[in-house]
C-alpha cells in the first residue's frame, strides 16, 4: 500500500498530498503545528519581544552577574521563548509559556569572559506558529 504510487493524475496526487498535510497539521499540538502566515487561531502578528535590562548594548566588568529582563507580547498567545547566547560558553533551553504577555528573566555570569562580546538573542513563537525576533543585546565584557 505505501510502496505503490498514488493512483490518478498529477492534480489528484497533489490534492491528496495537500489533504494529508492539512490532516497532519490539524492533528498536531500547538508546539508541533507547521508555521503558517496566518494560523488556525486567526492571528497573523508575530510576537513582539522587548529586552528591558540591560537597556542598550552595554559594557560590563568581568565577574559581574547581570540579570537579563524582558517580555514578549502577542495578539493571540505566546507559546515559546528561545534564548541564544553567542560568545558565552553556555546555552539556555527554550521556555514553554502561555499568555498574551509573558515576562522573562535569567542571570548571566560574566566570570572568565574578559575581552569577549556576548550577543544575547531572544526569539518567540505564538500558538499560531508566527515567529518574532530576534531581539538582540551586545555585552562587551572588560
Amino acid at each position: 500500500m505505501f510502496g505503490s504510487p498514488i493512483p490518478g493524475n498529477d492534480r489528484a496526487r497533489r490534492a491528496l498530498l495537500l489533504a494529508g498535510i492539512a490532516a497532519f497539521a490539524i492533528g498536531c499540538s500547538g508546539r508541533d503545528r507547521p508555521i503558517t502566515p496566518t494560523g488556525p487561531g486567526g492571528g497573523s502578528v508575530a510576537p513582539l519581544i522587548t529586552i528591558t535590562e540591560p537597556g542598550s548594548d552595554t559594557v560590563v566588568s568581568e565577574g559581574v552577574t547581570l540579570v537579563i529582563v524582558g517580555e514578549v507580547q502577542d495578539d493571540v498567545n505566546v507559546d515559546s521563548i528561545f534564548f541564544s547566547l553567542q560568545g558565552a560558553p553556555f546555552n539556555l533551553p527554550p521556555t514553554n509559556v502561555d499568555g498574551e504577555t509573558v515576562s522573562f528573566q535569567f542571570p548571566l555570569s560574566t566570570a572568565g569572559l574578559a575581552g569577549t562580546v556576548v550577543t544575547i538573542s531572544v526569539t518567540a513563537k505564538d500558538d499560531d506558529g508566527n515567529r518574532g525576533g530576534p531581539t538582540r543585546r551586545l555585552l562587551s565584557i572588560q
